[in-house]
């Protein structure tokens, strides 16, 4: 890949905040992104590879959300073993690719605060573009005192048009039994995603001599 396709190729990475021509989503597969809280950047995932996409902040239009708690997800676990709040967004970035990003812990506060205001208003995350901010503290571990980030949400300008975005989008290995589902919108029911259902069980039997 020349330079210039690399550099086309990560701009086409970039969270959108203009409705895209077309979408393009596999359903359950969305180009996966993190926000990495020891840097406070947006990370993006592809073919293996890891790309930085910006650690000054982002904004994205939010095209379905879900909030929930889980016990453990990808590693994330309180030492109590109680359930972690966490929320999963899904955009569209400037290459017309939905995408979904995860916060959890710090993160979600600020989100549960916004989204009580938005309530009150009688509108919600997808009437808005909304804005990243990473946001750097301590935090006392054993090895010392590390600095984290955590993200920080506001809203941008209001949306205008409908960005009609795929129905039920959701990201299945995001979807573990065992999770409690707060607050949703365009995810779909948790009936139709086979990763939530719990393996069954297996008789254990003793084979018999003839």
């Amino acid at each position: 890949m020349s330079s210039n396709q690399n550099s086309d190729f990560l701009k086409s990475l970039v969270p959108a905040t203009e409705k895209p021509e077309t979408y393009r989503y596999i359903p359950g597969h969305p180009l996966t992104y993190r926000f990495n809280g020891s840097s406070g950047a947006l990370i993006a995932y592809f073919l293996g590879n890891e790309y930085e996409i910006t650690k000054k902040g982002f904004s994205f239009v939010p095209l379905g959300y879900r909030f929930f708690k889980a016990i453990d997800l990808f590693g994330k676990k309180r030492k109590d073993g109680g359930f972690v709040p966490w929320v999963e967004f899904f955009f569209a970035n400037k290459g017309g690719n939905i995408g979904s990003v995860l916060f959890h812990g710090f993160s979600v506060e600020s989100l549960k605060n916004l989204s009580a205001d938005l309530s009150y208003q009688e509108s919600d995350f997808p009437e808005y573009v909304l804005n990243v901010e990473p946001d750097s503290f301590q935090i006392s571990t054993p090895e010392g005192i590390k600095r984290v980030f955590k993200a920080v949400f506001s809203v941008g300008e209001r949306i205008t048009e409908d960005w009609e975005p795929p129905a039920g989008l959701y990201r299945a290995d995001s979807c573990k039994p065992g999770q409690i589902m707060d607050k949703t919108y365009n995810f779909p029911d948790v009936k139709e995603i086979d990763e939530f259902s719990e393996a069954p069980e297996i008789e254990e039997t003793e084979e018999k001599q003839e």
